[in-house]
């Protein structure tokens, strides 16, 4: 089914990069060119905030800068000479970009669960498993807030306010089964939600019947517009999630501490 979040995916993947300017706007550009203006740029050393295909503040004084250091004209925008220099220069850099190194430096600034600001995301429908989840991290030491929203552009926003380390977004599937998804763009993911994602899959219960959990990497708006490491968690069915929810909560706690102390 093309619904919102299918037809927005779609329009964003028919930009390439120098297609179109690329410039600060409100609302901001979004784009699969965006996405590769980033990496290019954080593969030079200009930061340019996560590479999430959304054109920013951060990326905006990224452009600046390279401007300034290829001579360029500095107005801002990735017109048509700018692109010309990046790609003239790609050869020349690496694959690590500025936001993995800064993403990886950050994870290892603490080793321990105990006063972690984990935020528990969910649209109104996992709220049983979540206050479990929240009750299970309290308990080992981490500072859990529940987030509830309408959608998950509106919880994305919510969470950088929390300011959390690490945030967990919650759905109850309809199938039986789960999945764990991190943020992934073409040349770059989430080590972290990565780590803590496959963490996750391995700590869910295996019941009879039920297929392996699933790992995968996506940029859906919950993953991608989070600022902390994110990994959204799908179970279901609901009924199962009802009976069974303090074990699932048990295994995701546990999940994230483990993740606290061997965050990648």
């Amino acid at each position: 089914m093309c619904d919102h979040d299918t037809w927005v995916a779609l329009i964003e993947a028919g930009f390439a990069f120098g297609d179109r300017l690329l410039y600060l706007t409100s609302p901001m550009l979004r784009g699969d060119d965006v996405a590769e203006l980033q990496l290019r740029l954080g593969a030079l050393g200009f930061d340019t905030g996560r590479i999430d295909g959304i054109f920013g503040p951060m990326a905006q004084t990224a452009v600046l800068e390279f401007q300034k250091n290829m001579g360029l004209v500095t107005d801002e925008v990735c017109g048509p000479e700018t692109v010309a220099a990046l790609i003239r220069l790609q050869p020349r850099a690496g694959s690590t970009s500025v936001a993995g190194v800064r993403e990886r430096h950050r994870l290892r600034q603490r080793a321990t669960i105990t006063g972690r600001r984990v935020a528990l995301a969910h649209l109104g429908d996992a709220e049983l498993l979540v206050g479990a989840l929240a009750t299970d991290l309290r308990r080992i030491g981490a500072v859990a807030g529940i987030i509830v929203a309408e959608e998950w552009s509106l919880a994305a926003t919510a969470v950088n306010e929390f300011n959390p380390d690490v945030c967990l977004a919650v759905t109850i599937g309809s199938d039986a089964g789960a999945e764990t998804s991190y943020f992934e763009t073409q040349g770059f993911h989430s080590v972290g939600g990565s780590h803590l994602a496959h963490l996750v899959a391995s700590e869910l219960p295996n019941h009879p019947g039920w297929p392996l959990t699933t790992v995968v990497g996506k940029r859906v708006s919950i993953l991608r517009e989070t600022r902390p490491v994110t990994v959204a968690v799908r179970i279901g069915p609901s009924d199962e999630v009802a009976r069974q929810s303090s074990l699932f909560a048990a295994s995701i706690a546990r999940a994230v501490s483990t993740w606290s102390t061997q965050p990648c």
